[in-house]
Formats: structure tokens, sequence, C-alpha cells
């Protein structure tokens, strides 16, 4: 094997055992007390020019936490939960 590869092999088997959960940035870190708004179903467009796509985004503390996959915020505690399905949510003031 060439020393790129074998370079290449050696951190992939690094990367892979070192426990690290691919999905763990989606996850969003929720306080026990919940979100202050839950925005769920949405079509969001980042204003990157990349095509929209569906999720759940929460917002608490006036912070808003990472977009997740649909539905993964379902069931998160929240003072405002937003039905945003078929609309869409954009950055913007």
């Amino acid at each position: 094997m060439c020393r790129t590869g074998a370079a290449f092999l050696s951190v992939f088997l690094f990367l892979a055992c070192s426990g690290v959960s691919p999905d763990a940035a989606s996850r969003p870190e929720e306080s026990p007390q919940g979100f202050d708004v839950v925005i769920l179903g949405g079509r969001f467009v980042d204003g990157t020019g990349n095509a929209w796509f569906p999720g759940d985004v929460g917002i608490q503390n006036d912070q808003i936490t990472p977009i997740t996959p649909p539905g993964l915020l379902a069931n998160a505690e929240a003072e405002l939960r937003i039905d945003a399905t078929d609309m869409v949510v954009s950055p913007g003031s």
C-alpha cells in the first residue's frame, strides 16, 4: 500500500474509532426549560443561493439553534410552536 493510502486509512480509522456521532452537530442543545419558539416543518432558505431544505428550528434566549431534520423537534417543549408546513423560513430582519 502506498504511503498516501496508508495515511488516509490511518486517519479514517482514527476518526471512525473516536466515538464522535456524525449527526451530533444537528442536535440542538435544549435546556431543561425547552425553547421559547419552535418552528416546525418549514422550507429553509439559507441565503447562499442553494436550494431550500426541509427542517425544524428552535429559538431560545434570542439565539437560533442549528436547523434539524424535520420532526426532530416535534416533541420539544416550547412556549410558542409555529407550524411552517409548506411555508418558507429565511434569515432577515
